[in-house]
């Protein structure tokens, strides 16, 4: 709810959302890994790697934070 009262929120907000999946759908394909470790492949794991996929959600919330110049 805090995030609505930033400057730029309403701009980054479906970008943030998706993220926001995104960074759900990595804790999920860990977990799935974790069940069945077959289900590990080099490229997934790159990809789907959690601390990767935070550091969007940190940066969306930067740039709501910012002014935006119109």
């Amino acid at each position: 709810s805090e995030l609505k009262s930033f400057p730029a929120y309403k701009h980054y907000r479906t970008l943030f959302q998706f993220d926001v999946m995104q960074m759900i759908n990595s804790m999920y394909y860990s977990c799935l890994v974790n069940q069945h470790l077959l289900a590990l492949n080099f490229t997934e794991n790159s990809i789907y790697t959690a601390p990767n996929m935070i550091i969007y959600l940190y940066i969306d919330t930067d740039l709501m934070a910012s002014h935006l110049s119109t």
